[in-house]
């Protein structure tokens, strides 16, 4: 049940209230007429999000800190009355701000004077529940890519070093390839000294990888919130590193490189962003308005400290050939992870689209519960990784978990969208995976360009 919270420290009391048009509020009459004087700021607040916050809070300039409570707002006068007020809305208090609209709490003196507000607070309260519903669901989606980049993400690398004061990256072990049998592992990374060099390694092609593998996830999220659509976007930024050939000589790479995001709409205001490499890399928007992430992102991701470090990382790899397929594999291995993790949410009874709607005293419980369920299927992935995939594996793991995983359809698209990055910078590994997939009579001719997938993933 949604609450009236008082935010006194001397006072943990928190006095329910009941339901009327989708607010929660204290049971007692309501008035047979509302004040003329409410009319004007009705009709404002019902303009949504395009209304001007003095219109739709009504709050004095004058405020008051509350430093007692655990939360940091401040603690308004009363909405209705003016007087000095410890109670507020709990329904929207701490859902995220725009410059449109304040995430302000709405305070009150009382059960009554929230009452007499209710038809001046909804339509705020309901834009603004709805934003903390998308905050949940954007923390539930982070957290869940970040705990399968550092478990799962590195694709095959085996080795991290310094040379010429540049960190170094190698993938695959040529040595241990044997009979064909290809292995897949890298060094912890928390042996690494420094977490900048750790988090440049986990930010390799995240942007992209992060969409394609959260795809399905992020849609059963956000579209139980109530979003009109979710859809991925791209935007070109410039590429933070030092591409070398396989001689070890430093490639002329003036292309952009894509960095994703997805894109979600919602009824009667512009669509919200959700970036995630942004919240990799210290940023402090992780979902917020188009405007207002397009005004955080003007000044480029390259001024972040981290962005300066990521140009200087160094790309060393041994066999062309071996390395991409190496990263084929391991990211169409990837899929397994969200496909078994939404089944063992299943079995548990945990419903991921239901998770948006747990009151805030329950949800880091329903946070972590979540996080756990992922934890086994990393588990699950990690014991597959680590055994020895034949050749023939090849094909199986791309027919099954791409084509399968995705469906057939969704596949062409995504091949479609991108068939034409990359011309002209092609390395020369064409033969040996059109060879490998062409053999197993896995892709048609019209799909040749699947390695253009990988290999913007694999630069990027």
């Amino acid at each position: 049940m949604e609450t009236l919270a008082n935010s006194n420290a001397d006072s943990n009391r928190v006095k329910s209230f009941s339901h009327v048009g989708g607010l929660l509020v204290h049971d007692q009459p309501r008035p047979s007429s509302w004040p003329q004087s409410l009319t004007t700021l009705t009709l404002r607040a019902n303009l949504g999000d395009d209304a001007d916050d003095a219109g739709l809070f009504d709050v004095p300039e004058k405020c008051e800190v509350d430093e007692s409570s655990n939360y940091d707002f401040k603690l308004e006068h009363c909405a209705n009355c003016r007087r000095r007020a410890d109670l507020f809305c709990s329904r929207c208090c701490d859902a995220p701000s725009s410059a449109k609209l304040s995430s302000t709490r709405t305070s009150y003196c009382s059960t009554s004077c929230q009452t007499l507000h209710f038809d001046r607070h909804r339509p705020a309260c309901d834009i603004l529940a709805k934003r903390k519903a998308l905050m949940k669901a954007a923390k539930l989606l982070n957290s869940i890519w970040q705990r399968i980049r550092a478990r799962a993400y590195p694709f095959n690398i085996t080795q991290i070093s310094k040379q010429d004061g540049l960190l170094a990256i190698h993938h695959g072990d040529e040595d241990r390839n044997i009979n064909g049998r290809i292995f897949f592992d890298a060094p912890p990374l928390t042996t690494l000294k420094s977490p900048e060099l750790r988090d440049q390694i986990l930010l390799m092609g995240s942007s992209r990888t992060s969409i394609a593998l959260l795809h399905t996830v992020a849609k059963e999220l956000f579209l139980e919130v109530g979003c009109d659509y979710i859809r991925e976007i791209t935007i070109p930024v410039e590429d933070p590193i030092v591409h070398y050939d396989c001689e070890g000589v430093e490639r002329d790479w003036t292309e952009s490189i894509a960095h994703v995001v997805f894109e979600i709409g919602l009824q009667n205001a512009e669509p919200w962003i959700l970036d995630l490499t942004a919240a990799a890399i210290g940023h402090d928007y992780l979902i917020c308005p188009w405007r207002d992430w397009l005004g955080m992102t003007e000044h480029g991701y390259d001024e972040h400290p981290l962005g300066h470090q990521a140009a200087q990382l160094k790309h060393v790899r041994g066999d062309m050939n071996l390395a991409f397929i190496y990263t084929q594999i391991h990211y169409l291995s990837l899929k397994m992870i969200p496909e078994r993790f939404k089944t063992k949410l299943e079995h548990a009874g945990v419903i991921l689209k239901d998770c948006h709607k747990a009151p805030d005293s329950r949800f880091p419980q329903v946070h972590a519960a979540v996080l756990r369920h992922l934890d086994l299927a990393i588990e699950e992935w990690a014991e597959f990784m680590t055994l020895p995939q034949t050749m023939d594996d090849i094909g199986s793991i791309f027919k099954e978990l791409a084509i399968s995983t995705m469906g057939e359809q969704a596949v062409r698209d995504d091949l479609r969208k991108i068939k034409d990055r990359g011309k002209g910078n092609r390395v020369g590994v064409e033969h040996e995976i059109l060879r490998v997939f062409r053999d197993k009579k896995v892709l048609s001719e019209e799909d040749k360009m699947i390695h253009d997938v990988m290999r913007d993933m694999f630069f990027a």
